[in-house]
């Protein structure tokens, strides 16, 4: 929350980069993407021919940063400043 504050970028578009840096450096360590959890959902698993498995994470953490920006704002009542997946912009 506070990096939105100081930065003003919406924590739907900070979540894939945060997940995808991290996600990048951990399976050095262990061997487990976000995206392993897709593995029977054909149309996600179409995501990993075109982006890789830190693609489909990327997807998976844009979706859900979305889906939280959404419930902040009506926790909050502000409105929806940045466009994002799932939400419209504030007219």
């Amino acid at each position: 929350m506070q990096l939105k504050r100081k930065t003003g970028i919406a924590i739907g578009w900070i979540a894939p980069l945060a997940l995808i840096a991290t996600e990048f450096a951990y399976p050095l360590i262990f061997q487990s993407y976000t995206a392993n959890s897709q593995a029977w959902v054909p149309l996600l698993i179409q995501v990993v021919d075109l982006g890789g498995v830190l693609g489909l994470s990327g997807v998976i953490a844009l979706v859900n940063g979305a889906a939280a920006e959404i419930v902040l704002a009506k926790m909050q009542r502000r409105k929806l400043h940045v466009a994002l997946p799932l939400a419209q912009p504030a007219r």
